[in-house]
Parts: structure tokens; sequence; C-alpha cells
């Protein structure tokens, strides 16, 4: 579940868990602790879609059980449009550059570089 303040025109919450095999993913996918870097520039959009870009990413941290992230939304139509998606439930999905993964049934990340993070309805990850 994402946080949202809309004084503060934020999202929060877990973009991606550590360890823990994707439910959606075609193969199935998962993420080792640590495995991900980012540049300084992290943007978020709708669906994956670089064309929805609505904001960016002004906290990266990774915990215990994930890679968290905190998020500036633009202001606008399409900034008003992803806090009410995040407010009604949609979720965090990862999109990858660069990526090293070993594979067995689960593609498991041994190394990756985030490209973006979405929004998206539906989140390979609980």
């Amino acid at each position: 579940m994402l946080e949202v303040d809309r004084a503060t025109r934020t999202i929060s919450g877990r973009a991606v868990p550590w360890d823990v095999v994707s439910l959606m993913a075609n193969p199935k996918r998962a993420f080792h602790k640590d495995c991900l870097t980012w540049p300084e520039f992290v943007p978020l959009v709708i669906r994956h879609d670089k064309s929805l870009n609505v904001g960016r990413a002004i906290h990266l941290e990774s915990l215990p059980d994930g890679l968290y992230a905190t998020f500036r939304v633009r202001h606008g139509d399409p900034g008003d449009r992803a806090l009410a998606l995040a407010e009604i439930g949609w979720g965090l999905s990862v999109g990858l550059g660069s990526l090293d993964y070993t594979h067995v049934e689960v593609m498991w990340c041994t190394r990756g570089e985030l490209a973006e993070i979405s929004l998206v309805p539906e989140p390979a990850f609980p």
C-alpha cells in the first residue's frame, strides 16, 4: 500500500521486495537484497510509459525487506492523476536498464540499475 500526501505532492512505498518471487511476471522474477543501483534521477511514470512521466524519486533507500521510494509528483493533470491512482490502490513496479541475473525457474537479479519506477494497477510483487 502506498502513502499519498497531497499537501506535499508525494507518494511513498516499497518499490520492490528483496528475496520474494513475483506473482505475475513470466518468467518469475526476484531480487537479491541490495542488487539494485540507481542514477541520480529516477523518474516516476505510469505503466512503464516514459511519455507519462509524472514525477521523480526524491528518496530511495534499501531496507531489510526491500527498496523503498518517495516521489515528488508534478503539478497539473498528470500529477493529479498519479496521486489519485496511488490513493485507489495502484502499486509500484521497477523498470530496469542493465541487468545481471541467474535463471533456474526464477530470474534472480544479482545486479541491476533502475531506469524508472512505475505506477501500475497490478504490481508483480505483493
